[in-house]
């Protein structure tokens, strides 16, 4: 039998992985990783990984994808110590920068403060407010029952309704004024 002369043509790399590894079941590689089968799942769909679906079955080429999966972890290790390296000679080289974090920092604590201060100007202190209703509703009470004592003698001899009710309705809108404040010194005299 003649050969033929050998193949010049370089096959992949991920072809050379794939037949120097075995063919394993994806749950035997998560047993022998110690990860979860749907881990496993996730580190086979990323792009350049050993493995293969077959239907619902996954398969992993072993010993190339623990390998693999080891490399991809140093490589996400090194970007995010290279992130967090850019970060801080960013922040070494412009000082302000950090310092411009801290004022807004402040200034946010400053707007908050002044909220706060602000809500407890307009609030109303419960005790406050029902010792002034109380003074009111005193001095209603004690204004509603002087009533028929005060304006009695000013009906005597009265024989008209209408005129009646006129001199009642002076007497109630007496009652209401001073009650109401529109004297404007009522309502300040009670909170004093």
């Amino acid at each position: 039998m003649a050969k033929g002369p050998k193949s010049t043509a370089k096959q992949p790399a991920s072809a050379t992985k794939r037949a120097e590894s075995a063919k394993i079941r994806g749950s035997e590689g998560a047993r022998r990783l110690g990860l979860t089968l749907q881990a496993i799942g996730q580190w086979a769909s990323r792009p350049g990984a050993p493995a293969e679906r077959v239907g619902t079955a996954l398969w992993l080429y072993w010993p190339s994808f623990p390998r693999w999966r080891e490399q991809e972890l140093q490589r996400q290790a090194v970007e995010e110590a290279t992130a967090k390296l850019h970060k801080q000679i960013a922040e070494l080289a412009n000082p302000d920068g950090l310092k411009a974090s801290v004022r807004i920092e402040n200034a946010d604590a400053t707007m908050k403060e002044l909220d706060v201060a602000e809500r407890l100007a307009t609030t109303v202190q419960i005790d406050l407010a029902a010792e002034i209703t109380e003074k009111f509703c005193i001095d209603l009470r004690s204004q509603l029952l002087a009533f028929p004592r005060t304006w009695a003698p000013s009906l005597v001899g009265v024989t008209m309704v209408r005129e009646m009710e006129i001199r009642l309705e002076r007497g109630m809108h007496r009652i209401l004024q001073s009650v109401s404040g529109v004297d404007g010194d009522t309502i300040t005299e009670l909170a004093a």
